[in-house]
């Protein structure tokens, strides 16, 4: 079989177009549902791909939370844990001391083999 070059570019095309439908299909599959990566108790965290920018491919990692079953998910602040854990108060101030911005709630402290949020409210949870 002898091909020219007209005929592989145009293969090359297909196979590019062919890659890039398939890269757009798992993406809108993957920004859609949020994903448990911690749980301790009533407070379950979740991340969720999203896509800001629809004509980019370029994602950003959400982070939210949930507490005692409760439907709504609030997203992974210091202020929006504050506000749910307000009666903690010894929580509250321990997410204060260790995070010193939100960025820093959803990390994984390798020393523990734990998320280090989860290790606080394990530590400070009264019931």
């Amino acid at each position: 079989m002898i091909l020219n070059v007209k005929s592989l570019n145009g293969i090359c095309f297909a196979l590019m177009f062919a890659t890039l439908s398939l890269s757009v299909s798992s993406q809108s599959k993957t920004g859609k549902s949020y994903t448990a990566f911690a749980k301790s108790g009533d407070l379950i965290l979740y991340e969720k791909e999203i896509y800001p920018n629809p004509k980019s491919f370029v994602s950003v990692t959400k982070y939210y939370f949930t507490y005692k079953n409760n439907e709504d998910a609030y997203e992974l602040t210091k202020y929006n844990l504050k506000r749910v854990f307000i009666n903690n108060i010894e929580f509250c101030e321990a997410i204060e001391q260790y995070f010193s911005s939100d960025a820093e709630l959803p990390k994984y402290d390798a020393n523990f083999k734990q998320y280090t949020l989860i290790r606080l409210y394990i530590k400070y949870n009264k019931k």
